[in-house]
């Protein structure tokens, strides 16, 4: 092979080595900035109530609480101790109702008294999202 063609060739994987550098670069910062953007996004569409340490929880009252059944769309919360926790769309708690209770515990009520006969009792609620503190 002549000097020039090497030459060629190889300016040639230089060059194309180069863009696609540039290119990975280039979409690596898009990339980053969109999934900044989604952060920020889902950061400034989260509800109020945050389960996180240094939010101050939210104060629901037993009147809303009542409301949040699961039945007709509606989320499913439950107290324990003192705190509210989201249940919606946990496979445990179907229309309202705690299938493993056979429907004794209920979406919208304070369950404090209950949980403590369950099986699982309330190892589960750490795993639960928060939902604030329910008021007296």
């Amino acid at each position: 092979m002549n000097n020039k063609l090497l030459l060629a060739i190889l300016g040639t994987i230089l060059v194309g080595g180069l863009i696609f550098g540039i290119y990975t670069v280039s979409n690596s910062s898009t990339s980053t900035d969109t999934t900044q953007q989604s952060t920020q996004s889902a950061a400034d569409n989260a509800p109020a109530t945050s389960s996180s340490p240094s939010a101050t929880p939210a104060s629901i009252a037993t009147s809303e609480l009542a409301k949040n059944t699961g039945k007709n769309g509606a989320d499913c919360w439950v107290a324990v101790n003192g705190t509210v926790y989201d249940v919606t769309g946990n496979n445990e708690w179907v229309n309202g109702s705690h299938t493993p209770s056979n429907g004794q515990a209920q979406c919208g009520r304070d369950e404090s008294s209950s949980i403590g006969s369950s099986p699982h009792g309330s190892s589960v609620l750490s795993s639960l999202p928060v939902v604030g503190s329910l008021a007296n």
